[in-house]
């Protein structure tokens, strides 16, 4: 005589993989933030509460933060869910390619992805001036060249104006023009007059 017993399926545990990040390899300005859209997978079905992390060698960036630091996340069988992560560099964050890891935790369990970072500095501009030092006669005006070099990108309408040393608009004394556009990477020319009114000592 044979028994047959039936047992419970017990059913395989939750799983959860982080299966990927977007964009991959993100670029973000000093100073600015960044959201990356983190993607969850799992075969058996997960539901429950996962804590985030962001690493570089093994710490927490001083540099960098994020939010959330937690979720509840709700995977289907077989299925994806997807997560808003918002990182913030700070403005002394160091700039180039840094190496982070994206890390997710639930109960005794972790899953984590390699994220490369770029940090920028900001765009900016710096300027000279050919000549340096004008002898204008009173009533009449004298010409410059400047010469404005964009930074990392910068590109916009950069105003200008005079001040004495005393961070003052000399009376009596005009620039033209008044502003310069930057429209691509290259060194942009732009010749300054300076108008002396005939009063000016």
């Amino acid at each position: 005589l044979g028994l047959l017993t039936a047992c419970p399926n017990q059913g395989a545990p939750p799983d959860l993989s982080l299966q990927g990040v977007s964009p991959q390899n993100p670029s973000v300005i000093q100073g600015q933030s960044l959201s990356l859209t983190l993607t969850f997978t799992s075969q058996n079905g997960f539901q429950g509460q996962v804590g985030l992390q962001v690493t570089e060698g093994g710490q927490t960036p001083t540099w960098l933060s994020f939010s959330p630091t937690s979720a509840n996340l709700d995977v289907p069988k077989g299925g994806q869910r997807t997560l808003n992560l918002n990182l913030q560099v700070s403005q002394n964050a160091p700039t180039g390619s840094r190496t982070l890891k994206l890390r997710a935790t639930y109960g005794n369990r972790t899953t984590e992805r390699d994220l490369t970072l770029t940090v920028t500095p900001p765009p900016d501009f710096t300027i000279s001036l050919d000549p340096t030092s004008l002898t204008v006669q009173q009533g009449q005006s004298g010409q410059t060249t400047l010469t404005l070099t964009p930074q990392h990108g910068f590109t916009g309408t950069v105003n200008l104006s005079l001040e004495d040393q005393n961070g003052n608009a000399p009376s009596g004394i005009t620039l033209s023009p008044a502003s310069v556009a930057v429209n691509g990477p290259d060194p942009v020319n732009q010749a300054l007059t300076l108008s002396v009114d005939a009063g000016v000592a």
